[in-house]
Parts: C-alpha cells; sequence; structure tokens
C-alpha cells in the first residue's frame, strides 16, 4: 500500500509539473520596450534614465574625476591608487577607474540612442518633445567626448543595443567619432531652450561643448565664434573673488548654483547619493574622510600648487 501511495503521488507531482510548463502566461508587472514609450511620461523617464548614468560611482560620482585627476600634476596617490598616478596602470587600476567608466558612458549612449529611436513616435506634446530630443543628443555627444578623449576612436553606437550580438561594434576612427559629436551638438542647439532646470542642458550648454570641442581640435575661428556666442548672451559671469573665503561663493557647501555655470552633473546631498570624489582628497594627517578613502591629496610641494 504504501508503495503503491508513493507511486501515485509521484504520477500526481510529474502530472502537476507537466501542467506548470504548459501554462502561458501574459506578465502582468513585468516592464518591457514593447510596454513602455507609450506617452510623455515616459518620455521623461526615459530622459531621466539616459541622465543618470552620469551620476553613479563609475562616472561623475567617484570614478571618472578620480581617474582623471590621478594622473594630473599637482595629485599624488597611494595605494590603490598609486598605480595610475605613476602611468603604469594595473588590473585593479583598470577595473576601477577605466572599464567602469567605459561601461556607464555606453550605458548612458545606449539609453539615449533608445529615446532617440522611440520618443518621436510618441503622441505628446512636440514642443516638448523636441527638448527631450535635444537633451538625448547632448547626452549621447557629451558620452562620446569622454570617451574619444580617453580611448581615441571607439565603438559608434547610433542605434540601441538589441541582443548581445550588437555589443561586439567595430571602432570608429577618432575623426568619425568627432564628427558625430559635432552633429549631435548641434541638433542639441536648435532644439534645447535658453534657459532650463538645474542639471539640465540648455542651448548654451550644447553652445559650450561645442566650442570646446572645436578647441580641442584646433578649429580656431569655430572655437571663437562659438564660445563669443555663449559670451555675448549675457547670461553668465565670472564670480568676484577677492580673498580666499569667496571661493565658497562658488564651490561652498551651501551653493547650488553660480553665475559661471553653464551646465553640471546634478548630484544629491544625501548620503549616500552624493558626489564621493571629494573624500578622497583627505591628507593622511586627518585620518580617514568620508566612506573610508584617503590617499589622494594635493601635492604641496607641486610647481603647479606653488
Amino acid at each position: 500500500m504504501k508503495r503503491l501511495l508513493t507511486i501515485l503521488s509521484l504520477v500526481l507531482v510529474f502530472a502537476a509539473c507537466d501542467n506548470v510548463l504548459s501554462l502561458e502566461e501574459e506578465p502582468k508587472t513585468f516592464l518591457s520596450e514593447q510596454q513602455f514609450y507609450r506617452n510623455a511620461a515616459d518620455a521623461e523617464a526615459a530622459v531621466g534614465a539616459a541622465f543618470e548614468a552620469f551620476q553613479t560611482q563609475g562616472y561623475y560620482q567617484f570614478r571618472f574625476p578620480q581617474g582623471q585627476e590621478n594622473v594630473s600634476d599637482y595629485v599624488d596617490g597611494r595605494g590603490h591608487f598609486a598605480p595610475m598616478t605613476n602611468f603604469v596602470c594595473d588590473q585593479a587600476c583598470l577595473d576601477r577607474y577605466m572599464w567602469a567608466p567605459w561601461t556607464q558612458m555606453y550605458v548612458g549612449i545606449n539609453r539615449a540612442n533608445l529615446g532617440l529611436a522611440r520618443i518621436p513616435d510618441i503622441s505628446m506634446s512636440e514642443g516638448r518633445k523636441g527638448v527631450l530630443l535635444g537633451q538625448l543628443y547632448f547626452i549621447r555627444a557629451l558620452n562620446y567626448y569622454n570617451l574619444v578623449r580617453n580611448f581615441g576612436g571607439v565603438p559608434l553606437r547610433l542605434e540601441p543595443v538589441q541582443g548581445l550580438e550588437g555589443l561586439s561594434a567595430p571602432r570608429a576612427t577618432a575623426d568619425a567619432v568627432y564628427a558625430q559629436i559635432v552633429s549631435d551638438l548641434k541638433e542639441a542647439e536648435s532644439r534645447l531652450p535658453e534657459t532650463d532646470i538645474n542639471g539640465r542642458p540648455t542651448r548654451w550648454a550644447a553652445t559650450t561643448l561645442l566650442a570646446d570641442v572645436y578647441l580641442g581640435r584646433e578649429q580656431w575661428a569655430d572655437a571663437a565664434a562659438k564660445a563669443k556666442q555663449v559670451i555675448d548672451s549675457g547670461k553668465f559671469s565670472l564670480v568676484q573673488v577677492a580673498v580666499p573665503n569667496d571661493f565658497d561663493k562658488i564651490f561652498g557647501p551651501e551653493v547650488d548654483k553660480s553665475s559661471e555655470e553653464i551646465f553640471d552633473i546634478a548630484m544629491r546631498r544625501q548620503v549616500p547619493f552624493g558626489m564621493e570624489f571629494p573624500a578622497v582628497h583627505a591628507h593622511p594627517s586627518a585620518g580617514y574622510a568620508a566612506n573610508g578613502y584617503r590617499g589622494v591629496w594635493a601635492d604641496v610641494k607641486s610647481p603647479l600648487i606653488a
């Protein structure tokens, strides 16, 4: 009888498993690309997601500015910061200060590509749609500008990646990347408003970045013309500095925005959402800084500091 009950139980279990495996469910609580990009709120969220990549620890929150500063003349790196400071980046250095920003740059690019591909078909205010598309062009341009200046020619992806096979794009030339950056910034210029909320690019942000691109490409006349447009707008000015404490008017903890800022990557004040980069500059004599960082600080004997 026990053997018979066991056999019957197994039959029922396998029968139940077969029924479960044959069920066809229509998920109601999962987002997919087909369920998204349907209305104005989706469009706003998509652009917000593209901006979010800038705010991650691997990018502007910490790894990217730290990697840039590690190779500057006035920084004296120690511990795992030392290899990059000494221009001998080891595997740990590659993982922390190159792979992390590289990944987030392409995350931002892919999210921008998704928005540029799908938002045009959304039924919403055409004026607001144009602004959002302008922001996405700016985001893609800024990411590619950071990539090309650090790595030279890189894979140039202008369409959303569909599956793993889309990841193996060929390396484009630096000239091709710069040409795309200029094209994207001109699109952004034509679509962005002259003013916007803190942390979102304006027409002047696109014009300024375009001037910077031309400057790096030694297109002096183009750089001067674009810079003059921003100056002549009268919307920005230098903060007057007479004594050291005046710098708090620009960089102080209570300053949210100053007349010098044309575009900024917005960070939140609440831990752990703020920018971690300043924490690494605590001198060892001060003990451990926030989050336990220490070991990277200005070299006071540097000729640049002197």
